[in-house]
């Protein structure tokens, strides 16, 4: 989340566009907006006329995500002493609550089919994933490291959990298998740092952004055979990889176009063939497919601020879903397709 919190106090640039409205067919969004003074957790039904702040403190909300159906929702909140997570249905009635009494949650994932969560625990010394049920204060630790542990992922099958460990200066990607509680290692020979990667919809790849001789280039891996296979290559910044729904389109963002800012990207997933679909000028931050693979939703920097939108891949059509004015929006996910 960090990230973000630099980039919109340092972004000071301008853009104008047409923005066209249409109706958009979707599963309802989850968002964080620091519309009420703080990042808060918000969902919007699918027509975008109704929203319902889920979290309510005077702290940040970061890592959001949800569990089966959307029935409901967890976050990392930050205080000004501690770090906790908040279990919570879609009322913003609290169904649990966990603060480490050693360390802090530094990632949060939730299982797609059962009531569970992971998340890891840093402290000085020690770094644990664990996971548990929302209904149970049993905690089953899977993972412990002196290194730190971020970026929680897991497939929708809920058989694999993906995490970045930091090793000094580079990162190595870890594939846990949950019911043989073995792992895979990539990129581990001391020389990538990896950034972020997405499941695909088989269960059993996934694209990776890593950085590697001061450029972020994607790779896909293969869980079966270990292959690590180099999907592009140019000297920018290639990341935030999605593969679609129906696994066979893969959305990023990428610097290629000016250089410096982030734009959206679209390609078939046999063959990395770039088309651009947001314009040169603007930052486009967490792109997510709507779960009928025929639209993005993603955060853009327009305006003086963050705000959602979603874009339409067969007319071409950006809507503009909110800003409130003078406010940011950022982190979009799909309640029932939030990978």
């Amino acid at each position: 989340m960090s990230h973000y919190f630099k980039t919109i106090s340092s972004i000071a640039f301008f853009s104008i566009i047409c923005i066209f409205t249409q109706k958009i067919i979707a599963a309802e969004i989850g968002y964080l907006s620091n519309e009420d003074g703080d990042i808060e957790l918000y969902i919007t039904t699918n027509n975008h006329k109704k929203r319902t702040q889920i979290t309510h403190n005077v702290f940040d909300d970061m890592e959001p995500c949800s569990g089966p159906e959307g029935n409901w929702l967890a976050v990392i909140t930050r205080s000004q002493t501690s770090k906790f997570i908040q279990v919570l249905d879609k009322q913003g009635n609290k169904i649990k609550k966990i603060e480490p009494e050693v360390g802090f949650p530094s990632s949060l994932a939730c299982f797609s089919d059962k009531d569970e969560i992971a998340y890891s625990v840093n402290s000085n010394t020690q770094h644990t994933i664990f996971i548990t049920s929302i209904k149970s204060t049993n905690l089953v630790p899977i993972y412990t490291s002196p290194n730190t542990i971020l970026d929680l992922k897991i497939n929708q099958a809920d058989s694999h959990l993906a995490f970045s460990e930091q090793v000094g200066r580079t990162s190595v990607l870890h594939i846990f298998d949950l019911a043989k509680k073995q792992k895979q290692t990539y990129f581990d020979k001391g020389k990538y740092v990896v950034a972020e990667y997405d499941w695909a919809p088989n269960n059993n790849n996934m694209m990776v952004s890593v950085k590697h001789q001061k450029q972020f280039d994607l790779w896909e891996i293969n869980l079966s055979d270990k292959a690590q296979r180099l999907w592009t290559e140019l000297p920018t910044i290639d990341t935030s990889p999605k593969y679609s729904p129906d696994g066979n389109k893969i959305a990023w963002l990428s610097n290629r176009v000016d250089g410096t800012r982030l734009q959206l990207f679209v390609s078939d997933l046999r063959a990395p063939k770039p088309i651009a679909l947001t314009e040169s000028g603007i930052e486009v931050r967490d792109p997510v497919w709507d779960p009928t693979s025929t639209a993005l939703l993603y955060s853009a920097y327009r305006n003086n601020q963050f705000g959602l939108y979603q874009l339409s891949l067969s007319s071409n059509i950006e809507s503009q879903l909110y800003p409130v004015e003078g406010k940011f929006q950022i982190m979009p996910f799909f309640l029932t397709n939030d990978r």
